[in-house]
């Protein structure tokens, strides 16, 4: 084993002493490191060094909260960052650029806390959340679609999802914290 610890001397050392909450290897063998309370950390192959990147307070398009809960990757390779009370953002590798998502989620009174993001194979976004159940939004189109707590069609058993998943093209799996797993289907 190889233990990255955070170095106060070092940039190039990993962002925090807190916990690591998300990870994602993309397509271009960088790691991603969504950490609890001090941004993202992301470990570039070839320099060996972490980047970092960190909510900066009035700034409206970078990332929206140090508090990282999912990380997923685009077809296009962006990269899609879930947060605690902040939204969604989607990361530019390109342009070093974010652009922030659901931007209601992060209210002063009821912030929406994103538990897991997923991006499945016909390019929608999958958004668990703590407390609000789960959304699907397509980033071509604009479309959001909420599924809540509920027992009829187009229900999850439960308001908290855990995790996302696609087991084939069009069935999305969906786990809950006390409602058990849930499967959409849909053409």
């Amino acid at each position: 084993f190889y233990n990255y610890r955070y170095n106060e001397y070092d940039e190039g050392s990993l962002i925090t002493e807190n916990a690591i909450r998300a990870m994602l290897l993309d397509r271009s063998g960088t790691m991603w490191f969504g950490t609890w309370g001090d941004g993202v950390s992301l470990l570039s192959p070839a320099r060996q060094k972490f980047t970092h990147y960190k909510h900066l307070p009035g700034l409206k398009e970078g990332l929206p909260d140090n508090w990282i809960t999912s990380i997923t990757e685009d077809k296009d390779n962006n990269i899609w960052i879930g947060t605690k009370k902040g939204g969604s953002s989607r990361f530019d590798p390109n342009d070093k650029t974010f652009e922030n998502h659901f931007r209601e989620f992060n209210t002063a009174e009821n912030p929406v806390e994103i538990t897991y993001v997923y991006y499945d194979s016909r390019q929608n976004l999958w958004i668990g959340t703590f407390a609000d159940a789960l959304y699907r939004y397509n980033p071509e189109t604009g479309k959001k679609e909420h599924f809540p707590k509920g027992s009829s069609p187009n229900t999850v058993s439960q308001k908290r999802i855990s995790a996302i998943a696609e087991l084939i093209p069009g069935e999305i799996l969906i786990s809950t914290y006390g409602g058990g797993l849930n499967i959409y289907n849909y053409d």
